[in-house]
């Protein structure tokens, strides 16, 4: 167990923070966004680091795309007062937390961020461990229990690796034409990967060619984490019976990134 909780530190994947947590070996994991400087410097002006060898680093992280929602200013002003009490938690020492009271239950609870708010804005699929139904339906005393490595949070965890699998496989095995599918959209200042369903379409993969990827994924996600477990995937959205693409549905109101996220979690069976 302590060698898959490891595994889970080094691999789990998040995009877009605006506060990581610093983990047992002292790394730090801090993604990039295409956010100018003048920006970025405004959003990140708090510290990004939590130090904290006690909870799943998503306990202490706050997603990049909520911060903006609630306003860098404001965010920053309550992450530095919740931090002033703030300890260093050494290398070596176990379960502790140097500062219990930044966390993602207690940023939602401050900003009174409705549910449909943060789905909007922060629960995607490859942000696997945030599960709203935890986040809004426990306690802070048992959402804090429940990032200390619960089996369910594990379970989801490797749930969202699998996914990210599926979604390297196409970055690695077609990069080049990966890149030319790639969306921008300049109000944003970011450019992200079409969808599962929208890539394999426009590869051009066949059903039986993506079902072996999926198996594939199946096997990688098993040798790294010693078992498999994937979302309940809806290849009924990207393929007909008879292995012909499916029409992809049209989201109205959604930006192309935004319709993007949908589908992936359609197709994840995540859609709330």
């Amino acid at each position: 167990m302590k060698k898959l909780l490891i595994i889970l530190l080094i691999l789990a994947l998040v995009p877009m923070s605006l506060f990581s947590c610093k983990k047992n070996e002292g790394d730090t994991t801090e993604t990039e966004t295409d956010t100018s400087a003048e920006t970025e410097d405004e959003v990140w002006a708090v510290g990004k680091e939590v130090s904290c060898t006690a909870h799943h680093r998503d306990y202490h992280l706050i997603p990049y795309d909520l911060a903006v929602f609630v306003g860098p200013d404001k965010a920053n002003a309550w992450a530095e007062e919740v931090r002033k009490n703030e300890i260093t938690v050494e290398d070596g020492e176990e379960n502790k937390c140097g500062c219990p009271e930044f966390n993602i239950k207690a940023y939602i609870d401050e900003f009174d961020i409705a549910k449909e708010d943060f789905i909007a804005n922060a629960d995607m699929v490859y942000l696997g461990t945030y599960d709203t139904d935890v986040l809004y339906g426990k306690t802070p005393e048992e959402v804090a229990e429940y990032y200390v490595y619960s089996e369910a949070l594990i379970d989801l965890t490797i749930k969202s690796q699998h996914f990210q699998f599926i979604e390297k496989h196409f970055q690695y095995k077609y990069s080049s034409e990966m890149y030319d599918l790639i969306v921008y959209d300049e109000e944003a200042g970011i450019g992200l990967y079409p969808s599962v369903p929208q890539t394999v379409q426009a590869l051009g993969i066949s059903k039986a060619g993506f079902e072996s990827i999926l198996e594939d994924c199946t096997k990688e996600n098993e040798r790294v984490y010693g078992r498999s477990h994937n979302f309940d995937y809806d290849i009924s959205l990207i393929f007909n019976e008879d292995g012909s693409y499916a029409e992809l549905p049209e989201y109205e109101g959604l930006s192309a990134l935004e319709t993007i996220e949908k589908l992936n979690r359609v197709f994840c069976d995540r859609d709330r």
